[in-house]
């Protein structure tokens, strides 16, 4: 898998994105809650406990189920993974190779506009946890 610039259909070069923005146009903070409780919903990822916590400290809104697939992988083969990385359990896992390009790890997360390549990196990142976790939770 590579990473390529996408415009996603706008006329800019780079597709700026406000993660808090998009939520509040399109779901009151009340529902977002109820989704995010709802049993429909279900946060998967590494390190899922700093987004909930995230999502609780900074939105205000509170998640109801989740799960640490790192947590879930150690449990699943006792001694096999020590610190994986999403990488490497994607890899290991779910036969699925994943680039992580250092310039897009290591730039700014934080300042609430997401480029091009931050978003595509969050997409597959959340494919990647969601392959993983189908195969630890629902195929055994």
């Amino acid at each position: 898998m590579r990473f390529v610039k996408r415009n996603c259909s706008t006329n800019s070069p780079t597709t700026k994105v406000r993660p808090e923005t998009v939520i509040s146009k399109i779901v009151s903070r009340s529902l977002a809650s109820s989704i995010l409780k709802s049993s429909f919903f279900f946060e998967l990822g590494l390190k899922v406990g700093d987004d909930v916590a995230k999502l609780r400290n900074e939105y205000g809104l509170n998640s109801g189920r989740h799960a640490d697939i790192h947590q879930l992988a150690k449990m699943r083969w006792p001694g096999r993974f020590s610190h994986p990385g999403l990488k490497d359990l994607a890899r290991e896992v779910v036969g699925l190779y994943i680039a992580k390009p250092i310039y897009v790890t290591l730039s700014n997360w934080e300042n609430g506009v997401l480029d091009d390549y931050q978003i595509e990196y969050a997409c597959i990142n959340f494919y990647a946890s969601y392959k993983i976790g189908q195969k630890l939770l629902v195929e055994g």
